[in-house]
């Protein structure tokens, strides 16, 4: 079973970056109304103004209709395309949020909101290509747009430029005086990925400070601890989180890995330890087989036979190729002298990898302990044939010192008696 760390994708905080860009505008557009405002019921900032009044209360649908009113009596209306299109991105409604953004962008090339909404919302549908040129152009219009200076730093990371993500995110933190705890935490992830793990680790206290249940701080930490192997300090910070967080299937997918993981780390030295994060991260997972497998392996590990074959069983029914099933179900019938039963799986085993020389040793000492003497000394024979010197000397003397009484054996017709065909 090959476990492997999940990989944490953060970003910032998508409600907060269009509640900032909506407050940013709205100001500017109330301030232009008492210059611009004709009288009359079709004036475009009246209209806009009950748009922004209705967006502020969170009657998007009414702000959306209100924003196209304003934009029909006047189509070059920048400000209400781009309000229309962060309300449009919060009722859901992508593609025509993306028409009104670009229509923004497009009437007012030197605004940087425009550009940063359009490169958000790109990022969001998975398109960094396209999101990068206006997410740059947004930069080079407001060195100081953290969020688009964040939203690059990630996207740069994600096209594996570590050290540029890692310095537009520290420009991002230092733009803004009042960084939040999902920001740094957005930088402790990149420096983290980048191979600073101590700046990693500065700023993820940085953002626990500023908000000491942040979900995503709280993540980085964990898998901070997970890189140095302490999991149980990775452990205690995910159930912290899933505490914050309890719905989080992430999270408890996460939580379920990091108990495996530590399974591994005790597996040999420490069976009992082991055994303990294997049966949670199987009841946290209880459908995983390789969460399953490797409780079963654990239960073997620490002499619970019984209970491991029994495992090991049902893991089969569902999963009848699993390799390393097969296998601890051999170990275990073995130790519970079920020599026939376990025949029967090292004969799977020799079946699945021919290319194995223990795999022979072990069928061979199967025919050899249920009495099916030549059919030992033709496996045994393959055994020496294949095996290496240097990784299975010790079963290489021990089948040496079997072979010479064991030709004897079946010269005296000892051993089972096979059926004639």
């Amino acid at each position: 079973m090959r476990l492997t760390r999940p990989f944490l994708t953060h970003f910032i905080a998508r409600g907060l970056v269009w509640s900032l860009i909506f407050v940013a505008c709205a100001a500017s557009l109330h301030a232009q109304t008492d210059d611009d405002a004709d009288e009359g019921e079709a004036d475009p900032v009246r209209i806009f103004n009950r748009a922004q009044d209705a967006h502020a209360k969170g009657d998007l649908a009414r702000a959306v209709s209100l924003y196209a009113e304003a934009i029909k009596v006047r189509p070059e209306f920048p400000e209400a395309e781009f309000q229309k299109g962060v309300a449009l991105v919060a009722l859901k409604q992508l593609p025509e949020a993306e028409k009104s953004l670009r229509r923004a962008v497009e009437l007012r090339r030197d605004w940087s909101l425009p550009q940063t909404a359009l490169g958000l919302l790109l990022v969001r549908a998975g398109d960094d290509a396209k999101a990068e040129p206006f997410l740059r152009r947004a930069v080079e219009l407001d060195a100081k747009d953290a969020n688009a200076l964040a939203a690059l730093a990630s996207l740069r990371l994600r096209a594996g430029a570590k050290e540029e993500a890692v310095k537009l995110i520290q420009r991002a933190t230092a733009a803004d005086a009042n960084a939040t705890a999902a920001m740094w935490a957005t930088r402790a992830h990149i420096e983290r990925l980048a191979g600073d793990k101590a700046a990693a680790a500065a700023s993820v206290e940085r953002a626990l400070r500023l908000e000491p249940g942040n979900v995503a701080a709280i993540e980085e930490r964990t898998e901070l601890a997970a890189d140095t192997d302490d999991y149980e300090r990775a452990i205690a910070d995910v159930e912290t989180a899933l505490n914050a967080a309890p719905g989080s299937t992430q999270l408890r997918a996460r939580l379920a890995n990091y108990h495996a993981l530590a399974g591994e780390k005790y597996r040999i030295n420490d069976p009992a330890t082991s055994l303990t994060h294997y049966r949670r991260a199987s009841e946290l997972a209880p459908n995983s087989i390789n969460y399953a497998t490797g409780y079963a392996s654990a239960l073997v590990q620490a002499r619970h036979f019984e209970e491991a074959a029994a495992l090991l069983r049902r893991i089969l029914a569902s999963a009848p190729d699993n390799y390393a099933a097969h296998a601890n179900l051999a170990t275990a019938l073995d130790e519970l002298k079920r020599y026939p039963d376990a025949l029967v799986e090292y004969q799977w085993l020799n079946r699945a990898r021919p290319d194995l020389p223990v795999t022979y040793f072990l069928l061979a000492r199967a025919y050899d302990l249920t009495g099916e003497y030549e059919l030992a000394l033709a496996a045994y024979e393959t055994f020496l044939a294949k095996a290496d010197a240097a990784r299975n000397g010790l079963e290489m003397e021990k089948v040496n010192l079997r072979l010479p009484n064991l030709r004897k054996q079946i010269k005296n017709g000892m051993g089972a008696k096979r059926k004639k065909k």
